[in-house]
């Protein structure tokens, strides 16, 4: 059994459903949605996803000038450390699902390093059909 499945071994549709939510315009959205995909994935494993981390490090960070390198760091290492997780069906598709939804939020500067992550995802194995996916589907 995986932190992510029912019982019958599928993907479990509420973990899904959350992180289809990553690409949502609503900030409160995303960040309730990460905060139990976060929960759930450290009750499985008794430990935290370095990914679902960074993800809510940056749905928490004020989004202002004082906090744009903070910021672009954060979105670089979702996207360095994106292969590492790119086994994991639901995490493969959750980052760059939340990529896409910071391209929705009012700060520039965000879309250029969401759009940068997304370029680097795509370079690795699997990572250009994930965002095809979502792309088509969107």
């Amino acid at each position: 059994l995986q932190w992510y499945a029912d019982y019958d071994g599928h993907i479990d549709g509420l973990l899904e459903s959350l992180v289809e939510n990553l690409a949502t315009e609503q900030h409160e959205l995303r960040l309730l949605s990460l905060r139990l995909l976060d929960d759930r994935y450290r009750k499985f494993h008794d430990k935290n996803s370095e990914i679902l981390a960074t993800m809510l490090l940056i749905e928490q960070t004020p989004l202002d000038l004082q906090n744009s390198r903070l910021l672009s760091m954060h979105v670089r290492r979702l996207a360095s450390t994106y292969k590492e997780h790119s086994l994991d069906p639901l995490l493969r598709k959750a980052v760059p699902l939340y990529c896409f939804g910071m391209l929705t939020v009012k700060f520039s500067k965000l879309w250029e390093d969401a759009t940068a992550a997304l370029t680097q995802i795509a370079e690795t194995d699997g990572g250009e059909n994930v965002i095809a996916e979502i792309v088509f589907l969107i």
